[in-house]
């Protein structure tokens, strides 16, 4: 049975082609970008002195778990990998399978390199090969990624981004400046490694350097996203978690910058910001939102907080949180907020839904009205960046 309202995935992932960075960089950095090496392991990417395996799991929709493995050589990621991947004709192809009307695609980039010309060159490459990406259909809503080393840089890419059509953008959970990222590793969305340091720049998102990222935001209406959240590790303590562990605990490290933004006064100043915590899952704001509020209660008389408000209204006006199968966030969704929930099917990535998109959204839409369930399924996401319904 059809579901009654169209469906919005408000977050899914695109894997652009290893090769796409010779087409989209400038011509002086040709021989810089990403390349395809034979090995004794088979074909591998090369990337400013290291030769990685690819991650495999970014690409595995429609295949068995059974079969998984989370490193392999490019041979094998194109041999499982749905073109769709990087094909907008069958992009749409797989959303009409999978009984889903839109998407806003996070995506493949950037490269982080120690050098931060190349690496801003890298932004604006991927940035644009995404706007042509989108621009084959109304239904993809596309998501450029920002540089956060100068935020001077940061609000630039964000007019470019909006020039290009472009419907939000992505930022780290904390600025990250340039030097401290690289080390030979390319950031392409599970097509390498990459080494990213625990806050690796001296500003936060609350520094009086980054008003006007967030002024120039709110002027453009551009939403602004992290994706999943942060490691609570210092740089060079980093333990070797399994995959397992990290997929679990960056849903609920998420809240980690929300409640940063929020105390420390971000909404305060821009009451018309929109910021969505992308693939954190949900359930764990019923007891955050609670808990800030009692500690506002009990604490704001000798903490110096920048609010005038509990805290919970500034997330109820101006944070979202995306999940993918989160029954315990449905049956809070009235201490969450019905229209601070958006779903998202993760595809083609492991934790994704995809082809079984519409049963998963009928087992979370049973337990509410449909109207509820049109909002957090879809119309939401639809206002919110723009996708016709």
């Amino acid at each position: 049975m059809a579901l009654p309202f169209p469906v919005i995935s408000a977050d899914s992932h695109l894997n652009p082609p290893l090769t796409f960075w010779r087409d989209y960089l400038p011509a002086k950095y040709a021989d810089r970008a990403p390349q395809i090496v034979e090995t004794p392991e088979g074909e591998m990417l090369s990337f400013e002195g290291s030769t990685v395996l690819v991650n495999m799991l970014s690409s595995v929709a429609g295949t068995d778990p059974q079969d998984w493995v989370a490193r392999g050589n490019v041979q094998q990621l194109l041999r499982q990998s749905r073109p769709s991947g990087w094909d907008p004709a069958e992009r749409l192809k797989d959303l009409d399978d999978d009984g889903v009307w839109g998407e806003v695609l996070f995506g493949g980039g950037p490269l982080f390199s120690a050098d931060p010309e190349f690496c801003l060159a890298t932004f604006d490459a991927y940035n644009r090969w995404l706007a042509d990406f989108c621009a084959a259909s109304p239904r993809f809503a596309g998501l450029g990624y920002i540089p956060t080393w100068d935020p001077a840089l940061a609000v630039r890419e964000v007019e470019r981004v909006s020039e290009l059509g472009l419907r939000g953008v992505v930022i780290p959970n904390y600025p990250i400046a340039v030097p401290a990222i690289g080390g030979g590793y390319a950031k392409l969305s599970g097509q390498a490694d990459i080494k990213m340091a625990w806050r690796t720049s001296n500003l936060t998102w609350l520094s009086e350097e980054f008003t006007p990222f967030w002024k120039r935001c709110v002027e453009l209406g551009i939403p602004v996203h992290y994706h999943l959240g942060p490691t609570l590790y210092p740089p060079g303590d980093q333990p070797a978690l399994s995959f397992s562990v990290s997929s679990t605990m960056t849903k609920v490290w998420a809240a980690g910058p929300m409640v940063d933004m929020i105390f420390g006064g971000l909404f305060e100043r821009f009451p018309e910001l929109t910021v969505v915590s992308a693939e954190s899952g949900a359930g764990w704001a019923a007891f955050v939102l609670e808990y800030i509020d009692r500690s506002y209660g009990r604490h704001r008389h000798h903490d110096d907080l920048p609010i005038s408000e509990h805290p919970s209204f500034y997330f109820r006006r101006n944070f979202k949180l995306g999940f993918l199968d989160d029954m315990t966030a449905i049956r809070e969704r009235d201490v969450i907020g019905v229209d601070n929930l958006m779903w998202g099917s993760d595809f083609p990535h492991s934790d994704g839904t995809w082809p079984h998109s519409v049963d998963t959204v009928k087992r979370h839409a049973e337990l509410m009205s449909d109207e509820d369930a049109a909002r957090i399924f879809g119309a939401t996401a639809a206002a919110l960046y723009g996708i016709p319904l």
